[in-house]
């Protein structure tokens, strides 16, 4: 749990820092409020990333508060940006996501994330209106869905094949304990 804890942070911190560099970058065009919120929230889901890890790496409590605070950077990342293709961080996030092999975990952001989806496109569309053309919009979401469905696919070959192994390990075991309890019997039966 520790190395996914750790590598989920650190993918964590590149995605999140990656949004904050780029947010630093605007505020040599513009200072406005948005801009100016975007990177607080950004700031403050580096820094409970950073202290989180170091109080709680051992913890599966690390593990949601991780994806919950990207996921929320990626929100406020996104509904402030005013480039349809914000929404491309949702892709190394869902890897992250994966690191952690919890099927509940990737369903439950698989679904956020479509439902996030959607919403910020009819935003995105109603604060400018005839910058993306439907097409686009819909090309773009069978991208998102497309991912997820991967995602979701791939994590549940992964708990069949983790129940197959277990399966056959216990065959295994159970097979390697009848020979040795046949040798000890045979032992015995040995003057």
């Amino acid at each position: 749990m520790i190395d996914q804890n750790q590598t989920a942070s650190l993918i964590s911190l590149i995605i999140v820092g990656s949004m904050a560099v780029i947010t630093a970058l605007s505020f040599i065009r513009v200072v406005r409020v948005d801009v100016i919120v975007r990177m607080v929230v950004l700031v403050a889901a580096i820094l409970v990333n950073v202290i989180g890890y170091r109080v709680l790496k051992a913890s599966e409590l690390f593990r949601h508060l991780i994806c919950t605070t990207t996921f929320v950077a990626y929100v406020a990342y996104a509904f402030t940006y005013y480039d349809a293709f914000a929404y491309p961080y949702i892709f190394p996030i869902a890897m992250m996501i994966m690191i952690f092999q919890d099927g509940k975990l990737i369903k439950f952001g698989a679904s956020i994330s479509v439902v996030t989806a959607i919403i910020y496109f009819v935003v995105f569309t109603i604060r400018f209106p005839g910058k993306l053309q439907s097409d686009q919009i819909t090309m773009l979401m069978i991208i998102i869905l497309v991912s997820v469905v991967a995602s979701c696919v791939n994590i549940s070959l992964g708990e069949r094949h983790g129940v197959e192994r277990m399966e056959q390990i216990e065959e295994r075991v159970a097979s390697e304990a009848a020979v040795t309890t046949e040798v000890v019997r045979h032992s015995k039966d040995q003057p």
